[in-house]
């Protein structure tokens, strides 16, 4: 299912396994959250990715190489979408308890 803008210009990434196009590459965290409606205080992960690169018609993976390393985006942070690319979000298990990723407090 494609969200948003449908053109063939458009780039489209996947968050959560779903398809969204973008018109524009440069993003931040929270924009890219705000146009797959992910709550703001979710984490934002994009994956990194390895030797390999795989094209989609729809995407069906289910992090199917687990081991590919993931990138935490903050909501101010800048990103380049890139076609194919791949973001998961989980929301923050509780509040008040600290998180620690690639030595980052969140």
């Amino acid at each position: 299912m494609i969200h948003q803008q449908n053109h063939q210009d458009a780039i489209q990434v996947f968050v959560n396994q779903e398809r969204h196009a973008f018109d524009l590459p440069e993003q931040t965290g929270r924009t890219i959250k705000e146009r797959t409606h992910v709550p703001l205080d979710h984490v934002l992960c994009m994956e990194v990715e390895r030797h390999h690169h795989h094209h989609h018609e729809e995407c069906e993976c289910e992090r199917k190489h687990p081991g590919a390393e993931l990138r935490v985006i903050d909501n101010d942070q800048g990103v380049i979408l890139q076609n194919g690319q791949h973001f998961w979000t989980h929301a923050i298990a509780a509040r008040g308890v600290v998180v620690t990723i690639n030595r980052k407090e969140y």
